[in-house]
């Protein structure tokens, strides 16, 4: 569903609707399953190359999650006012996280990389 690249580690993660969040070197060895239980349809997904998180969208059960790069200590970062979340967006060096909505009144909003 979506994609993101990490510069640092030359590694792709990606979101697929049935399986979870998938993690590869660009050659597409070091395949890895990071992220796949209490995960509902995942769509949108972003790489902190800085931080060395990846947050997501998991639109299927309305939220907005962050992790290590690893899938390790996943969080909820959002999880109220959300309709129909779809894709994210970060700006890592101003500690900024951006999400469109696609609800009955879609928006773009964004927070702090904290929530």
């Amino acid at each position: 569903m979506a994609i993101d690249f990490d510069p640092v580690e030359s590694s792709l993660y990606w979101t697929d609707q049935e399986l979870g969040i998938f993690s590869s070197f660009l050659n597409g060895s070091n395949l890895r399953n990071i992220v796949y239980d209490n995960i509902k349809e995942p769509d949108g997904i972003a790489v902190d190359w800085i931080g060395r998180n990846l947050f997501w969208v998991n639109s299927g059960n309305n939220l907005i999650e962050v992790s290590r790069l690893d899938g390790t200590s996943r969080k909820i970062l959002i999880s109220s006012d959300l309709d129909e979340p779809r894709d994210i967006a970060i700006d890592p060096l101003k500690g900024l996280i951006f999400w469109s909505d696609w609800g009955l009144q879609a928006k773009i909003e964004r927070a702090w990389m904290d929530g």
